[in-house]
Parts: C-alpha cells; structure tokens; sequence
C-alpha cells in the first residue's frame, strides 16, 4: 500500500507558487522577500540546494553554560558563584580587577577543576589570575583536569553592539583571528587553541543561526588554507551571548523570552559556550532569582528539549543553507575589501549612527509595541 502516494500528491514548486500567489490576493511572492542586508535576502520558501564542505557545527553536540556577575567585590561574587555552580553552570567569568587577594577569597570552597574559566583581564593580570586558580587546583584533593583558559578573546560581540552586519560581524572575527595567528609566535595550533570568539546574538532566530554556522564555514576554510597539523584546529571556540545592549526597559519579563529564541539560536547555530544574560542586566545589579533564570533557559533546552544531544540541527534547511553560504560569501568579500579588522570596525563605527536610527524604528515588544497599561 502506498500511503505517501494515496495521501500526498506530488506538487511542483510552480504549483506551490500559484497557490500561495492566489491567498496572498494579488500581491507577488516577491512581496514576502526581506532584504537582511546587502546581497542577502530571505526568501518565504528555499528548495534544495548544497551545503558548505566547511566546519559549522561544534565538535561536540554539548555546550558549556556560563555565567558572569556585575559584582568586583569577591565575597560577594563567591556567593554567586556558588549558587550558580549549585544551580548547573559550569564556565564562569572572572573580573578583570580581581587581584592574588581577591582570587583567594572568590575561589574559598569552589573545586576549580570541574569548571570553565573566563577571564575579562589581560596581560600580566591574567597570569596572575591563571597563576592563582592553578594553586587552587593543585590544593584541592578533588578528581577533575584543569581546562584550558583562552588567553585571546576576540570581541566580535562590540561589532554586534555597534550595528555591524551579520556578515560584518563575521568577517571582523575572522580578521580579527587571522591577525593574531599571523603576529604571534605560536605555531598556527597553538594559536588557534588560545582564542575564544565572542558572539552576541539578537532576536532573529534564522539569521543569528546562520550567522554563527556561517562564521565556522569561514574560520575553518581560513585554517585549512594554513594547513594546521592538527584538524581540530579548523574548530572555532565560540562563546555566545545573549543580547544585552538592546534589552528592552519597560516589560522586563519579555527579555526571558528573547534570551530563549536567543539562546535556541545559540544552541542550534553551534556554540562551544552560551551565557543567557539576566533579564534586567542593564541596571547592573545581580538579582538572584533573574539569575537563576537566566540559567533555567539553559537548562530547559538541555533537560527538556535535549538539543544538547544532536549535532547540526540546522544541517540540511534549505533556507538555512542558503543563508549560511550567502552569509559567508558576503564575509569573504568584506574582508577582502576592508583586509584588516581594525579598518573594518572604523567603518561600523563610522555607521553606527545611521543604523542605530534605523535599529529604532524596529518593534520591540513591552517597549514600543503591546505595552503593559
């Protein structure tokens, strides 16, 4: 018995097109078509088409989940971190101005080997922070290997900030990355494991998707063509973020449902360490239930939905294909007209105050749309 064949009929892409032209009462399916930026549009429908031989998926289905605090004082940020261990992170930030004193006293009772550490300082002070949490392993009787702490972050999350395209946004990390393996004296692998790519991503779940799958098509085509030893080295470590520069004011509540389509964004598009920012993390306090919820987000997607158990959701969507590879065309060719990372930001900085008008006139549920009486 053929039940595909007696239930579904074969239909043709013109005859879905005739159907959807008749319903849309007039208007052309041209009428549906978003133009995200330039050269790269959104179709309502895609049909089937290749995929990029390039990396865009982590080289685990899992993902770390990370939290930071607003707090520089350290006996209050170990408190924090210590409920947050509690509540199922397990990657932390640690401040930037925290001295040997102050690492002594934010690590009291935290078993630094089952964790993931992030730190926001650089140089000497790193290595001094670096230097304190190996004491506190080596102390420890406790079972767990100390992971390896990025020494260079790479801020593709400003661009984000600054109204770069998605494309943009990729093409100054990649740059970006591409600089430092170039002026350091590590070997191409040992450079490419020192770095963190740090992401932010907004509310439209395709694009930011894409956009981070886009991104490891082009970082690993970038360290295939400097022929690591190593073939992990074509792995970007990429950490996402959830948006915190554009947080809505008013209907706070809403930012909870934003950072999950954000954080599902993460999840799908393939990031190595997602940190859901607290619902109101604009007025820079740490409130603890907004932070426990924050880490609830995580946890629904691992515990409830089990996208920590797949590798490449997003592998084999036809739109989101396309996106990916029109996203990382679009990157090459930025970078190679702008060559350097620093003249790229110079030219979304020069932007900034055109597109931020046009990122005003956007809806922004709670704030300017649907807003509580």
């Amino acid at each position: 018995m053929n039940i595909r064949g007696e239930v579904f009929s074969n239909q043709s892409l013109q005859d879905w097109q005739t159907l959807a032209e008749k319903e849309l009462k007039g208007k052309s399916l041209g009428s549906l078509v978003r133009q995200k930026e330039e050269g790269i549009f959104l179709f309502p429908y895609a049909t089937e088409g290749s995929s990029t031989n390039e990396v865009t998926f982590r080289a685990t289905p899992s993902w770390q989940l990370h939290q930071s605090f607003q707090t520089t004082d350290p006996t209050t940020w170990n408190a924090l971190a210590l409920e947050a261990l509690n509540g199922g992170a397990n990657s932390l930030t640690i401040p930037a101005s925290f001295n040997a004193n102050d690492m002594k006293v934010a690590l009291k009772d935290i078993f630094v080997g089952f964790i993931n550490w992030e730190l926001e300082a650089h140089a000497e002070q790193a290595d001094d922070q670096i230097d304190a949490v190996k004491q506190a392993y080596e102390q420890q009787d406790r079972a767990g290997v100390l992971p390896l702490i990025h020494s260079k972050h790479i801020h593709a999350n400003l661009a984000f900030a600054a109204h770069a395209t998605a494309a943009e946004q990729i093409a100054f990390a990649a740059l970006s990355g591409i600089e430092f393996i170039e002026n350091t004296h590590l070997t191409i692998d040992e450079a490419s494991a020192q770095i963190l790519f740090h992401f932010s991503v907004g509310s439209e779940l395709y694009v930011e998707i894409a956009k981070l799958r886009a991104f490891r098509a082009v970082w690993s085509h970038v360290m295939k063509s400097g022929s690591p030893e190593h073939a992990c080295s074509n792995h970007a470590f990429v950490k996402v973020q959830t948006d915190g520069y554009f947080q809505a004011k008013k209907d706070t509540d809403n930012n909870l449902i934003r950072s999950t389509i954000q954080a599902l964004a993460a999840s799908v598009g393939g990031a190595n360490r997602i940190e859901v920012l607290p619902m109101e993390f604009a007025k820079g306090t740490d409130v603890n239930d907004h932070l426990r919820w924050a880490r609830n987000i995580q946890h629904l997607l691992i515990e409830e939905s089990y996208f920590d158990q797949y590798s490449d959701l997003a592998k084999g969507s036809f739109s989101l294909e396309k996106l990916t590879e029109d996203l990382s065309v679009k990157a090459f060719e930025i970078m190679k007209n702008f060559e350097t990372s620093e003249k790229l930001f110079n030219f979304i900085q020069n932007n900034k105050e055109e597109r931020s008008l046009q990122h005003a006139q956007r809806v922004v549920v709670g704030e300017n749309k649907y807003v509580q009486s």
